[in-house]
């Protein structure tokens, strides 16, 4: 079908994909140890998972034609049905050949915040059976996201569809929020921060698409309109693709709003739920941010209204309802 995104999904390099394993040194594991130690686990105990939109259907076959058949299955360790954390192991099945061959296994976190929105573009990893989502969201805002069980849900996204997911990250670092203060004094940098404000405060929300009707509608009541403009990035939010590193490698700043020591465990590693307000909107977002005990800096543990700020891997995948 022609509203399949996959027929015009960007193709990334190896290069711009990254590997996981900046994923795995989150728990202390190299990439080579986890392939050894962690993988046959993993490929022997993976499951249909339960999270997540599931059709059978597609399971052993292509969901879109022309597309190489797979499928991402969950393993969750040795406690059966407790699916918050785990890992996922993506397939690619090769009928001709009656071969099945690993592509993919990274760290997994079930539990996220539900966010509403359409996929603007699908940026497809060499295996074709892996991806990351440009993702318009209804507040306005557009996240960059991996996700994590593409292969069985390839054929579900389509052109102009409004879909529900579950996002949550797990960090790389995170740290208390360094307060700084930059100048705009370019004029039509200028223009453009009054023009968008203006903007929000009358429609509630603004996206790429309204910069132009914005710019137009925007006038300057005074010369001080027009003057430098000095922002600080006190307990600003904001979540942004990093600016250096692989794509779905995201820079976060935002406010605690709850704190869940130990909340989940993977491969032994305990991980800490930090939620953080990151996107203030007329929809506002407090991502579930997962951190190891690696990723914090120092003795530094973060409470409840704390400004914080770090990088982390962003995940989000279709959810069930």
């Amino acid at each position: 079908m022609s509203d399949y995104l996959l027929k015009s999904a960007l193709e990334l390099s190896d290069n711009e994909v990254g590997g996981y394993g900046h994923q795995w040194e989150v728990f202390g594991v190299d990439a080579a140890d986890a392939l050894s130690e962690l993988l046959p686990a993993a490929v022997s105990g993976s499951g249909q998972p339960t999270v997540g939109i599931w059709n059978s259907e597609h399971a052993l076959r292509s969901a879109v034609p022309g597309e190489p058949i797979g499928l991402a299955g969950l393993y969750v360790g040795a406690t059966q049905g407790c699916e918050h954390a785990g890992i996922v192991t993506v397939f690619h099945i090769d009928e001709s050949a009656k071969t099945t061959n690993v592509v993919a296994f990274f760290p997994f976190l079930a539990a996220g915040c539900r966010v509403s929105g359409r996929v603007e573009q699908i940026c497809l990893h060499p295996s074709r059976l892996e991806a990351h989502l440009n993702i318009a969201l209804d507040n306005g805002a557009l996240i960059v996201a991996f996700e994590p069980l593409f292969a069985n849900h390839r054929d579900l996204y389509r052109a102009g569809r409004t879909c529900v997911f579950t996002v949550f990250a797990l960090a790389y670092s995170i740290r208390p929020q360094r307060e700084t203060e930059f100048l705009i004094d370019d004029p039509a940098q200028i223009r453009a921060f009054h023009a968008r404000d203006a903007w929000v405060k009358e429609h509630g929300v603004w996206s790429r698409e309204n910069h132009e009707a914005a710019m137009a509608a925007w006038r300057p009541q005074s010369e001080d309109d027009l003057a430098p403009l000095r922002i600080s990035t006190a307990g600003m939010a904001a979540l942004v693709p990093a600016s250096a590193g692989p794509a779905c490698h995201s820079e976060f700043r935002g406010t605690v709003v709850s704190v869940t020591p130990d909340s989940v465990s993977i491969i032994g590693v305990r991980l800490w739920r930090v939620d953080i307000l990151v996107i203030r909107a007329e929809s506002d977002v407090v991502l579930p941010v997962y951190v190891s005990p690696r990723a914090f800096n120092g003795d530094w543990r973060p409470a409840a209204g704390d400004n914080v700020e770090g990088v982390a891997w962003i995940n989000a995948y279709l959810s069930g309802s």
